[in-house]
């Protein structure tokens, strides 16, 4: 390499170096600019989790990014404590190592509820630490409509009244029309003509009813009936990482989760 052409590669070191430090400190600035959600303490009161995951695959391994917003009773703001990204399933230990990560000692000790889908690993957490515990409605309702909607055939009028009294049960506070209503809804899908499917899906949401009406049994704490707060945070990360065509290493996607954690501290939940 003669003397011109190291002087060249020199240069651009220089100025590729230069660049970086330029950006580093940028993000570092930026970071002052946008700190993470702040802690609640004592004078929040007691607090409701508004929980989700989300599922990645990258480096030829399994992970979730675990989405956890917490709320004041009366709040109508949850704010966004964490994203945490651990390899793996879903499950009752990597809950609880999130909660001790994340949550300050003070506000774990004022949690009284969570709202979530049907997580195995929260579920079980939540029975340990007796806390309530909301089934998202909105979930149930995307899967009963993926499974009723659409359909044409003998069975069509039947899937539609399913969902409208499953959409009753949901709705009503009234504890006695609520088992009225589930008692037509049981003679619905034991009719011949109720799908397998949706006889299985409509099973599995009157065994765990208890869990779906927990916003009448607790009118105090005024618990949202969704986990959506959580499902916009996660759509959040999917549409910052689609623009980006996908992140390929764990250390980019820790990355970001930092950078969205930071952009969106409080989430609108009601």
């Amino acid at each position: 390499m003669n003397a011109s052409v190291r002087g060249l590669a020199d240069l651009s070191d220089c100025m590729y170096d230069s660049m970086r430090l330029r950006l580093h400190r940028s993000l570092t600035a930026w970071k002052r600019a946008h700190a993470p959600a702040e802690s609640f303490d004592e004078r929040d009161g007691k607090l409701i989790l508004i929980l989700d995951d989300i599922y990645f695959s990258l480096e030829d391994e399994e992970y979730i990014c675990q989405i956890l917003l917490a709320r004041p009773v009366s709040g109508e703001f949850a704010r966004l404590r964490g994203l945490v990204l651990v390899k793996g399933d879903e499950s009752h230990e990597h809950w609880e190592d999130a909660f001790e990560k994340i949550l300050t000692p003070m506000e774990e000790s004022q949690i009284c509820a969570i709202v979530a889908d049907g997580l195995h690993g929260l579920v079980s957490l939540s029975n340990e630490r007796g806390w309530a515990y909301q089934r998202c409605h909105f979930h149930l309702l995307k899967d009963l409509k993926n499974i009723c909607g659409g359909h044409r055939g003998a069975s069509r009028k039947r899937r539609l009244k399913i969902v409208q009294y499953v959409r009753a049960i949901l709705d009503t506070p009234d504890e006695r029309v609520a088992k009225r209503l589930v008692q037509s809804l049981k003679r619905l899908i034991a009719h011949p003509d109720c799908p397998g499917s949706v006889r299985k899906k409509i099973s599995g949401f009157l065994k765990h009813l208890s869990r779906f009406r927990t916003c009448y049994h607790y009118p105090e704490l005024l618990l949202p009936k969704t986990s959506n707060a959580a499902e916009c945070v996660g759509r959040l990360i999917r549409e910052r990482l689609g623009q980006m065509h996908g992140v390929n290493s764990v250390k980019a996607l820790v990355y970001w989760l930092d950078v969205i954690l930071r952009e969106h501290p409080k989430i609108h939940c009601v």
